[in-house]
C-alpha cells in the first residue's frame, strides 16, 4: 500500500504542470491587431489608413447564396450577382478612414472651381458638415477623387477592406448582425445619415463600412463575376451602370450590410443615401 501511495504521488506531481499549462493556454486572449498605419492628406484633410496587400475570397459561396434566398426570397437577383466566389489578390493601398463629408466636399467645390447647387440639392435634413456628402452622382464623386489624386475603390478593394483582415466574416465586425453598430433601419427606421465615425471602426480602422450611406465603387456593374479575373482591380466595362457597396440608413434587411453585398446605380444618378470614400495608390501624386 505504501509503494502504491508513492507511485500515486509521483504521477500527480508529474501531471500537475501539464494541467496548469493547459489552463493557462485556454485563457490566453487572442493577439490584438497592430495599430493601423495612418496618414493625413494636407490637400483634402482626409485621414487615410493603409490596407496591406493580401488575398481573400470575394463574393458569396453557393451555400451562402442558398441560405440568403431561403431566408429572404425577394433578394434572389441581388445575391446571385455575388457569384461565383473566387480568391482575389489585392495590392496594398490607402483608404480614407471615413466617408467624404459635406465640409470636405465644400472645400473641393471652392478650390477646384466646381460650382455645386447646394440649395437645389439640399436633403430633407439640411446640410451638416459632419455628415457624409450625398446628393452627388458617381461621376461627381469620381471627379472629387481625381482632384484628390486618387480614385474610387474597386469592388475588390472595398470588399477586402470591409472584412478588416478577416475574409471569412459576413459583416465588418463578425458573422452576426448587430444593429447597434451601424446606421440602418433594421430595428428602427432612420430617415437621415449619422455624422461620419459615429460607430466603431473595423479592424483596419475604417468607419461606416456598413450602413449610413451606400458607397460608390470604380467598377462598372455586372450581374455576377467573371471567373477568369483574379487580380485587382476588376476591369470596368463601358456601361453607365456602376457598383456601390455597404448599404444605407434606409435599408431594412440584415443581409444588405454584408461585406459581399452588391448594388448598382447609374453613373449620373444621385440620391440622399449615396456617398463615397477615396483610395490612394503608391506613389501618391496630387495634380
Amino acid at each position: 500500500m505504501l509503494r502504491a501511495g508513492y507511485l500515486y504521488l509521483i504521477v500527480a506531481l508529474l501531471c500537475a504542470p501539464v494541467f496548469t499549462l493547459a489552463q493557462k493556454d485556454a485563457s490566453t486572449p487572442p493577439a490584438k491587431p497592430s495599430p493601423p498605419k495612418t496618414r493625413k492628406d494636407p490637400k483634402t484633410g482626409l485621414e487615410f489608413v493603409w490596407i496591406p496587400e493580401g488575398s481573400f475570397l470575394m463574393g458569396s459561396s453557393k451555400e451562402e447564396i442558398k441560405r440568403l434566398i431561403r431566408e429572404t426570397p425577394e433578394i434572389e437577383d441581388m445575391v446571385q450577382a455575388e457569384a461565383p466566389q473566387r480568391r482575389m489578390k489585392v495590392r496594398g493601398f490607402w483608404m480614407s478612414e471615413n466617408l467624404v463629408t459635406v465640409s470636405q466636399f465644400s472645400k473641393y467645390s471652392t478650390a477646384a472651381l466646381k460650382p455645386f447647387d447646394w440649395e437645389a440639392r439640399k436633403p430633407e435634413w439640411d446640410w451638416n458638415g459632419a455628415h457624409p456628402m450625398v446628393h452627388i452622382s458617381w461621376k461627381e464623386a469620381k471627379a472629387y477623387c481625381e482632384w484628390a489624386g486618387g480614385s474610387l475603390p474597386s469592388e475588390a478593394e472595398w470588399e477586402y477592406a470591409a472584412h478588416g483582415g478577416d475574409g471569412e466574416k459576413r459583416y465588418p465586425w463578425g458573422d452576426y448582425f448587430e444593429s447597434r453598430l451601424l446606421q440602418c433601419s433594421v430595428d428602427k427606421a432612420h430617415f437621415n445619415p449619422a455624422p461620419v465615425g459615429s460607430f466603431p471602426p473595423n479592424r483596419y480602422g475604417l468607419y461606416d463600412m456598413a450602413g449610413n450611406v451606400f458607397q460608390y465603387c470604380e467598377d462598372g456593374y455586372t450581374q455576377g463575376y467573371r471567373v477568369e479575373i483574379a487580380k485587382n482591380p476588376l476591369p470596368s466595362p463601358p456601361p453607365r451602370t456602376r457598383s456601390a457597396r455597404g448599404g444605407s440608413f434606409l435599408n431594412s434587411h440584415e443581409s444588405d450590410f454584408r461585406c459581399a453585398a452588391r448594388y448598382s446605380t447609374p453613373d449620373n444618378h444621385w440620391d440622399a443615401n449615396f456617398g463615397f470614400r477615396v483610395v490612394l495608390h503608391e506613389p501618391v501624386n496630387h495634380p
